[in-house]
């Protein structure tokens, strides 16, 4: 009967793992489920063992574990409900809420000590709701088939059994994140960025230069733009966790490359994101990292999301030891490096690249050095510029290599997801989409583009252009996501 007090530490995470893995299946795999499972539990026993230096016996460590381990797991789902209830209160603030959060441990905390919470009744009673919990999810699971991913339907008029009278060029689309469009630069950062256009246009590039982005998050912009089509399953402007579980399915199996292996192409994926069959190549960084949408919700991750930043402004001697932008840096080479060193195969080809560049961490100069850890995400317009330059010279380099590998004969789409939102100021909404979208094809010719045209038609003009196809345009239009 002794080990009862062991279980609520054991079933809570189990709960919090099993409900978000049916809520966003199937996003987060199994294997990752269990090893984040084991992970929340190591966390709720090292609680425990803390908490037992305060305690007479391990009954009153192992109650306070859990209360510690409640509020680390399920932090982000009050913070959600006191945004949308009081939008703009002060408990919206961590200076508020973090002490507020010391304060009630410390009452719990007491409280156990003087015989609260301790009951066997009272233990009894937990374990029973967390495994009700568990077998209602599990339920819902099984009862759903275990819901299926999502599967786009291709998008009207394509021709896939078309014979193709000629060799089928490889494609690469290149995504330079939150790459702003020329105008946003001259208007807000007194800053042409016309050289590197023109040698873009040199290479014989065709440049859409108020082209836009239809979302303003690179995973609604993405899961859109692999879809040709607006995302009919956002509901509302939030940009909401299951919303996020929809775009990673969309972008997972999407009608594009659908066509594109229907045509006999293969996938190379150089990117942050997976696709069925073909993995990111990069490794997460802490924790599985397939599993965000669940790890998002807790406290730790949380708070390194908001108010993180200030390791690396403010404490100066942190930002040699606490720096985790430094493995995405590494992520970042990686995926370049990798693009470039991709041998030429005998099968057409579709290569996708996604490059956290010149989005922050502003990681490089415009020389090309390395920057000191602390510089790296300050708001600091000349470090953003500086790092967009070294960013033009990266991309040209890529070109380069692309169409000397290719013989020109490759289509490549160089393109940003949307346009600056944040870093390192903060601009009209307006201009959060416009973005970077340059197209090369073989043949030069370039007339199913416009200078207006939006990521949802991108790849039907593509299609159009290179295979004939008489797919329709869709509405440039925009959509606002606030978190």
């Amino acid at each position: 009967m002794r080990t009862i007090v062991a279980w609520p530490l054991l079933l809570l995470p189990l709960f919090f793992v099993i409900h978000g893995f049916v809520e966003f299946y199937p996003i987060i795999p199994l294997p990752e489920a269990i090893l984040l499972y084991f992970i929340y539990v190591g966390y709720g026993l090292f609680t425990a063992l803390i908490s037992r230096a305060f305690y007479q016996n391990w009954k009153q460590a192992f109650i306070l574990g859990f209360y510690i381990l409640f509020i680390e797991l399920f932090f982000g789902a009050i913070q959600d409900i006191l945004k949308a209830t009081f939008p703009f209160s002060a408990l919206n603030k961590y200076s508020l809420l973090l002490p507020l959060i010391l304060i009630l441990l410390l009452l719990i905390g007491y409280s156990i000590r003087k015989g609260a919470f301790s009951q066997l009744k009272y233990l009894y009673f937990v374990c029973t709701t967390l495994i009700l919990l568990i077998i209602v999810d599990l339920g819902i699971f099984i009862a759903n088939g275990s819901p299926s991913k999502i599967r786009n339907p291709l998008p009207e008029n394509l021709q896939i059994g078309k014979k193709e009278t000629g060799p089928l060029s490889d494609i690469y689309l290149i995504i330079a994140d939150e790459y702003p469009g020329n105008t946003t630069l001259k208007k807000f950062f007194n800053h042409a960025n016309d050289s590197f256009l023109n040698q873009l246009n040199s290479r014989g590039f065709y440049i859409a230069d108020s082209a836009i982005s239809n979302y303003n998050f690179t995973e609604f912009s993405t899961a859109s733009l692999f879809n040709m089509n607006y995302l009919r399953k956002i509901v509302g402007r939030n940009a909401s966790l299951n919303h996020l579980s929809y775009c990673f399915q969309t972008i997972q199996e999407n009608p594009f490359n659908t066509y594109l292996q229907q045509k006999g192409y293969q996938f190379k994926n150089h990117s942050i994101f997976d696709f069925y069959g073909a993995p990111s190549p990069v490794k997460p960084y802490l924790l599985p990292g397939k599993t965000k949408p669940l790890t998002e919700q807790t406290l730790t991750r949380r708070v390194f999301r908001d108010i993180g930043y200030h390791v690396f402004t403010d404490v100066e001697w942190a930002a040699d030891y606490f720096d985790l932008d430094e493995i995405n840096r590494k992520n970042n080479d990686y995926l370049y490096q990798e693009t470039i060193e991709t041998s030429k195969t005998n099968v057409p080809t579709f290569h996708y690249t996604h490059l956290i560049m010149p989005h922050a961490p502003y990681y490089y100069n415009k020389s090309g050095e390395l920057r000191p850890k602390g510089e790296w995400v300050k708001n600091d317009t000349s470090f953003y510029l500086e790092y967009l330059e070294y960013t033009n010279r990266q991309l040209l380099k890529l070109v380069d290599s692309i169409q000397k590998k290719s013989d020109k004969k490759a289509a490549i789409l160089l393109i940003g997801d949307h346009g600056v939102r944040t870093n390192p100021i903060e601009l009209p909404i307006p201009y959060h989409f416009q973005t970077l979208t340059s197209i090369y094809l073989p043949k030069q010719q370039y007339s199913h583009f416009y200078p207006s045209i939006s990521h949802v038609n991108l790849l039907r003009a593509t299609v159009n252009s290179l295979f004939g196809e008489k797919m329709k345009y869709l509405k440039d239009s925009t959509i606002y996501l606030q978190e």
